[in-house]
């Protein structure tokens, strides 16, 4: 009993003993640096973590609003009721879509239209766009049309002689005319379906008589829920699916949209990482200056009778009396900085923004423990093992092993909460992999530079050998800071070039003049008229593409539904004509993948083919595919595999063949313009010189891809400070770890009769010369890293620059001299004799 109450004495000593040494350093500013840094930190990390994650699910469910649900099922047949009661005991929404092609009809003329029934919730995310009369201005709505009522194309307005108020035909039933459909927007964002759309109410599509049994009509239902709903009502349904019905979400409908959400995905990712990154840099360097200046206290606790199990618990318990408050301190200003950043630009971003999610917090709290711990342990294992003689006469002995197992041990748990954190196992292990080549690169270099530097020492001007003399003497503490300062240079340049391209990558594919009208069924006798038409506008012309119908029906001279595999039966480009085109250039947004591009006088029937479909289709290089146009029966060889872009907003085609294939079958052209809303008005003259063609518009599709792209841009711009957040960190712990060594040696040089100009150039020199090798690092990393990613992750290309190099070396050796001499004045302005004492 006696011993366990001796036990519990000792360890409420520890513990009292270890807080009033903490409470004492933290009075005396000691703790300063290594707390601002974990702090600091730990906020750069939470707050990317929570506006990434709240901002990134509040674009992803507005960019929802496209396909006017969170999830879609469509099929061919009926859908058994088990569906829609599944989502409906899940808590998700459901309605209804019925798609079908028939004959309307009024004032005895007859037009093929695309018939859109929906129920009376549709639709479920998103809008409807009406005008009250042809070429009005457009309005939303959040509803469909009423019982009896229709909104009809402007395309059959004017090719059926139709106005607002007027009786249209569909099979059994007459529909009042009551509005202009000009855009729904889950409605598809090619151009492979060109009739005319009319909606009408669900209910009514039974007494039309038009969907018998054997009509082809598309059946679609769509799902919408919080993100919790929709992952399970994903898992539920995945396994009801019988044959021919498809699950699809953002990704499959628009993939030009899905495209940049998935890259901006990816660049929140890649600026976690980078946080984390920085983080680790600084509190390796606040943590070791740290466990350095408390070895002669260790030393002196030990002399005075305190036990390697007391002076080494005393700092552990400090430390992890530390990395809880940091954690929380820093968790709660990270929330604190976001909350505020999202209230600044509220009107910027999409109206509903949920709430934060727990697991950032425990991130948080996890990385202020691995990296302080991490990065501190190895220096308390070699001091528990030294004497405190050696302590105090500087004599360490090498790091250990188990030290290094430690320093080893915390890079893989940082790592291991990277790839938790960002959930990608392929941009974690690239910024990894990265980091260490450019880590063992760095430090080769460095050491070659130290050895030319010395060689080179004589031929410097006098007034800069000083410093330089400083730099070459102290190389283990400045190599060490030139790589903090380099790393964060790298991570700054990576999330700064990154999101420069894919700025201009987006901004490149739906610029402010980009076509917003599409012409159809263009006839070749009216090709040339049209164009002068045009030309009169001084509305700048577009390249024009031919357009052929056919329909795929063998591969191989097997029928398609007997090459296609079972999941694939009901694809659209085997239902369905498709839209070809022909062309002896290689569209500028296609890459071929596979095989190789014709020759211009090409005269062999050849066929390219999209290769996302040929994988679908299991097309491949060699292949011959059999078409049917009209009555006639055509093929084609396979020569080549093409990725498109499909979030150019340009006319893309699956199939691209050579002229002379396609010679002589019946072809109509497809063009587009941009035409400003102030000139709307000629889109009459247009449609009335040329009764044949078909204007469609693209207003809405083109303001709501740039009003998410721009809310994409913005969360890229504020990620760009928060990471600047984190660089301030690094830079602050590194210059203020070697503060107290440069003001010992500063009063010994003023002792000695050296002025206050003296050290202050001598300062300059030393701190640029370390700016400009930081520089070198940092550019170097920043290269080989992205070199590993952008292509990879992002799709884009690469392209070093030697003006980057000379420009982001030069700024860095300003800008690191400025705020190491800024940071070193205590140096000057304290009197030798007081700097002495007090170190």
């Amino acid at each position: 009993m006696k011993a366990e109450l001796r036990q519990q004495a000792i360890r409420w000593n520890l513990l009292r003993f270890a807080f009033k040494q903490l409470y004492r350093e933290w009075k005396s500013g000691q703790l300063w640096v290594l707390t601002l840094a974990l702090v600091t930190a730990i906020a750069s990390h939470t707050a990317i973590g929570h506006f990434s994650d709240r901002i990134g699910r509040a674009i992803a469910s507005n960019a929802n609003n496209l396909i006017a649900g969170d999830l879609i099922v469509s099929s061919y047949r009926p859908f058994e009721p088990t569906l829609s009661e599944k989502a409906l005991a899940i808590g998700a929404n459901v309605a209804e879509k019925r798609n079908l092609t028939t004959m309307s009809s009024a004032n005895d003329a007859f037009l093929l239209a695309n018939i859109t029934a929906v129920s009376p919730n549709y639709p479920l995310k998103g809008d409807i766009q009406i005008a009250d009369a042809l070429y009005a201005d457009a309005y939303a709505v959040k509803h469909p049309p009423s019982q009896d009522g229709a909104w009809v194309d402007a395309r059959i307005l004017t090719q059926l002689d139709l106005a607002i108020g007027d009786t249209l035909r569909l099979g059994n039933k007459d529909f009042t005319v009551t509005k202009v459909l000009i855009q729904t927007l889950d409605s598809s964002g090619g151009f492979y379906n060109l009739t005319p759309r009319i909606l009408i109410n669900l209910n009514d599509l039974g007494s039309t008589g038009i969907a018998q049994p054997g009509s082809r009509v598309q059946h679609q239902l769509m799902f919408t829920g919080d993100t919790r709903q929709i992952e399970s009502l994903r898992t539920a349904l995945t396994p009801l699916l019988k044959s021919g019905e498809r699950l699809r979400s953002i990704d499959e409908e628009r993939p030009g949209i899905a495209q940049a959400l998935d890259r901006a995905n990816q660049y929140t990712g890649l600026a976690s990482l980078v946080a984390l990154l920085l983080a680790a840099v600084a509190v390796a360097g606040s943590g070791r200056h740290y466990i350095q200046r408390h070895f002669d206290t260790s030393a002196l606790m030990r002399c005075i009778g305190a036990s390697q199990a007391f002076t080494v618990s005393t700092f552990v318990i400090q430390l992890l009396a530390i990395a809880c408050l940091c954690g929380l301190l820093g968790n709660l200003l990270g929330w604190s900085i976001q909350q505020g950043l999202i209230w600044m630009i509220r009107d910027l971003l999409p109206n509903d923004i949920p709430a934060s999610r727990f697991n950032t917090v425990i991130s948080g709290m996890l990385l202020s423990f691995i990296m302080l711990l991490g990065f501190t342990l190895p220096s308390l294992i070699r001091l528990k093992n030294v004497s405190p003689s050696k302590v105090l006469r500087n004599d360490l002995l090498p790091l250990p092993l188990s030290s290094w197992l430690t320093y080893a041990g915390a890079v893989v748990l940082i790592v291991g909460l990277m790839w938790l954190y960002t959930g990608n196992l392929t941009l974690t292990l690239s910024v990894t992999i990265g980091a260490a080549i450019v880590l063992g690169v760095s430090i080769l270099m460095i050491r070659l530079l130290y050895q030319l530097l010395g060689r080179l020492l004589p031929y410097f001007p006098n007034v800069m050998r000083p410093g330089m003399r400083h730099f070459l003497r102290r190389n283990w503490t400045t190599s060490a800071q030139t790589i903090a300062f380099g790393l964060t240079i790298m991570a700054l340049m990576l999330i700064f070039s990154i999101r420069t391209n894919l700025i201009n990558t987006w901004q490149t594919s739906v610029p402010l003049d980009a076509p917003n009208h599409f012409v159809i069924n263009l006839q070749k006798d009216d090709k040339a008229a049209y164009i002068e038409f045009l030309h009169k506008l001084a509305i700048k012309e577009t390249p024009a593409f031919p357009v052929v119908r056919g329909r795929l029906t063998q591969i191989n001279a097997q029928p398609v539904n007997e090459v296609v595999s079972q999941e694939n039966q009901d694809h659209e480009s085997i239902r369905r004509e498709l839209n070809l085109t022909w062309a002896t250039e290689l569209p500028a947004d296609n890459r071929i993948t596979q095989g190789s591009w014709w020759h211009k006088d090409e005269a062999q029937p050849l066929v390219s083919v999209e290769a996302d479909i040929a994988k679908d289709l299991n097309i491949r290089i060699g292949d011959q595919l059999t078409f049917v146009t009209g009555a006639k029966t055509w093929q084609a060889q396979v020569s080549s595999l093409r990725e498109v872009d499909w979030g150019n907003f340009k006319p893309n085609f699956y199939m691209i063949f050579t002229p002379a294939t396609l010679d002589g079958l019946p072809s109509t052209w497809l063009h587009s313009f941009y035409l400003p809303k102030t000139e709307k008005h000629q889109l009459v003259d247009l449609v009335r010189l040329f009764p044949a063609v078909s204007v469609i518009e693209l207003d809405i599709v083109l303001a709501q891809a740039r009003h998410i792209i721009n809310q994409v841009t913005l969360v890229l711009q504020a990620l760009l400070l928060f990471v600047l957040l984190a660089a301030f960190s690094v830079t602050l712990s590194e210059l203020k770890s070697s503060l107290s060594q440069r003001i010992r040696e500063g009063a010994i040089i003023r002792t000695l009769g050296a002025g206050s100009h003296q050290i202050r150039l001598a300062q300059w020199t030393e701190f640029a010369a370390i700016g400009v090798f930081s520089g070198m690092v940092g550019m170097l990393g920043t290269d080989i890293i992205n070199r590993l990613i952008y292509k990879r992750l992002f799709d884009i290309t690469y392209e070093s620059s030697l003006l980057m190099w000379i420009t982001v070396i030069t700024l860095s050796a300003l800008i690191i001299g400025l705020l190491g001499v800024y940071n070193s004045r205590e140096v000057i302005r304290n009197s030798p004799i007081t700097s002495l004492r007090d170190n």
